[in-house]
């Protein structure tokens, strides 16, 4: 069953985030390989970003991690019943106190079989990416690669964040698809509204060889079907923040109205 949304389904910047995290990673690669054989293949490889606040993404669930807020029935410590009033003031919420997790990024890199070389990677950013200091070492990552003579293709399905692209267009859409290609100091930008499908995308390859095509409107709506993402999602209580405009939160209403499941 497809997702409701005609492209980026934001219900899912939320708790399931992490595993659409990983399996869009593997959707992609699965797509690319019958166009890169023989000369190239896609490998998943995974890099690890620190992350220092993992409670400020309260709505999304990192594996280890969760949040329990108190339940009304108890206010009072076992035991207390009898008494008029709890013995002390009970906590407001209780959760594991984490200084810093450890996040395992997956990345989808594209690699020449005869030179060994890494042409292109395919990131899709997380929470961790767009704030500081993951944000930071990660600018850091991918203008290294750039030097390097990779292609860098960044896909950011979350609309919370920082964004290092500053044009207003880019600043102001929901979601963001850019490619850097090596050598090059020009962006290809493919700015995308809630109300967008997603792009079709090149993906560079060692010159004279010419690109591939990654249809990342397919490769999510794959990724929603195998997951089942439509048994899981309730669709009756608000997306995750961050808000949407009044304007756009009709439209998401309108979407909810018109294709129940």
């Amino acid at each position: 069953m497809r997702s409701r949304f005609p492209g980026m389904d934001p219900y899912l910047e939320g708790a399931d985030w992490p595993d659409v995290h990983s399996s869009f990673a593997y959707v992609i690669k699965r797509q690319l390989v019958p166009q890169l054989t023989p000369k190239y293949f896609a490998r998943i490889e995974k890099y690890v970003v620190t992350d220092k606040d993992p409670q400020l993404n309260l709505g999304i669930v990192y594996p280890d991690m969760e949040v329990w807020q108190k339940p009304p029935d108890m206010l009072q410590e076992p035991g207390t019943a009898h008494m008029t009033r709890p013995a002390f003031t009970p906590p407001t919420v209780t959760f594991p106190f984490l200084a810093e997790i450890e996040l395992h990024i997956p990345i989808v890199e594209l690699w020449d079989k005869d030179d060994n070389e890494l042409i292109t990677t395919i990131e899709i950013l997380s929470p961790a990416n767009k704030r500081n200091p993951g944000y930071n070492k990660f600018i850091e990552k991918q203008e290294l690669l750039h030097k390097r003579g990779v292609n860098l293709i960044e896909i950011d399905l979350i609309r919370k964040g920082k964004r290092r692209v500053k044009h207003p267009l880019a600043q102001s859409s929901h979601y963001l698809v850019t490619l850097l290609r090596a050598g090059n100091i020009h962006l290809n930008v493919w700015a995308v509204d809630i109300k967008d499908k997603l792009p079709r995308i090149p993906v560079p390859l060692k010159a004279p060889d010419a690109d591939v095509v990654l249809d990342l409107q397919r490769a999510f709506d794959e990724l929603y079907e195998e997951g089942g993402y439509a048994n899981s999602i309730n669709y009756r209580k608000p997306p995750p923040p961050p808000a949407f405009s009044e304007e756009e939160q009709k439209w998401v209403d309108g979407i909810l109205k018109n294709n129940t499941q």
